[in-house]
């Protein structure tokens, strides 16, 4: 998904001469959409992550409490940022909107120059939308190569393998516990953990049609890693860990290659299975002493 920073980069957006007023810190924001509106009760209306575009027409009329009702509204509605563009409606942008937008950590930006609000978001949201396909299209790729690896009996490290080779990136499998299960692309433990800590993505890992775990980023801290619980009812599932795949960009051609099967470390022992209630397990009962 685009940042608030990359469709700024855009050049209808820069033709329009923007000046980020607020929110410096928060220009990494997720844009899902450029939508421009008049209205005043446009909050509600909108579901979240918008770059909203406006000419403040609908603020025109309107008092500085009006205003910061406005600018509150937006941000309970999860907007990404406000562009508002100056001349029709404001020559300047008005002191109430900056003060309630800083007070509320929303982007406000200033559109120095007069551009069609349709051409910035016909560039911004063709891009969106591509992005959005290609994520589509890449699923659906990994996929179908770890269901075929599935059904060809790879095994764990067969998944892996094929899940580097198709996100072309290094891939490490963890516990909840935060050990080290297996890895692929990177050279040894030490090189795992990196890329642990410098995850770019990550998957939830599905055991028997239940969540047995997630992966994060960054592993967290100790203190904050959760335990996973066990299910109330039903079949309980084969794997007792909880698993984290972290996905990482490979490593550079310069560096260490990566290795041609995964490494392996701190897999735990399953348990021992139950004896059954066979004449087997009656008769060794009995030389225990037990009935």
């Amino acid at each position: 998904m685009l940042t608030l920073a990359e469709v700024l980069q855009f050049e209808a957006v820069r033709d329009a001469r923007p000046e980020v007023l607020t929110g410096h810190d928060v220009l990494d924001r997720p844009v899902r959409w450029v939508h421009s509106s008049e209205i005043y009760e446009i909050g509600p209306l909108l579901s979240g992550g918008e770059l909203l575009l406006t000419t403040g027409l609908g603020l025109a009329g309107s008092d500085a409490g009006a205003r910061r009702h406005y600018v509150r509204e937006l941000t309970d509605a999860g907007v990404s940022a406000l562009a508002l563009e100056l001349g029709r409606s404001f020559p300047d942008i008005p002191p109430e909107l900056v003060d309630e937008a800083a007070r509320r950590h929303l982007p406000l930006i200033a559109l120095h120059a007069v551009v069609p609000f349709i051409r910035m978001c016909e560039a911004a949201n063709t891009a969106i939308v591509d992005e959005a396909a290609r994520r589509l299209r890449l699923g659906d790729r990994v996929t179908r190569a770890l269901n075929d690896a599935l059904i060809s009996g790879a095994g764990v490290a067969g998944l892996l393998r094929t899940a580097a080779d198709v996100a072309g990136a290094a891939v490490v499998l963890t516990t909840a516990s935060g050990a080290l299960v297996a890895s692929y692309g990177v050279p040894d433990d030490h090189a795992a953990w990196r890329a642990v800590d410098s995850a770019a993505a990550g998957s939830e890992v599905i055991v028997h049609g239940r969540s047995w775990g997630s992966w994060w980023p960054r592993r967290a801290p100790r203190s904050r890693r959760r335990t996973w619980p066990r299910p109330s009812s039903g079949p309980r599932p084969r794997s007792r860990w909880r698993f984290c795949a972290p996905v990482t960009r490979r490593p550079s051609a310069s560096g260490t290659p990566p290795r041609s099967s995964p490494t392996w470390s701190a897999v735990r022992r399953p348990r021992r299975p139950r004896p059954s209630s066979g004449p087997a397990s009656r008769a060794s009962a009995r030389r225990r002493g037990g009935c």
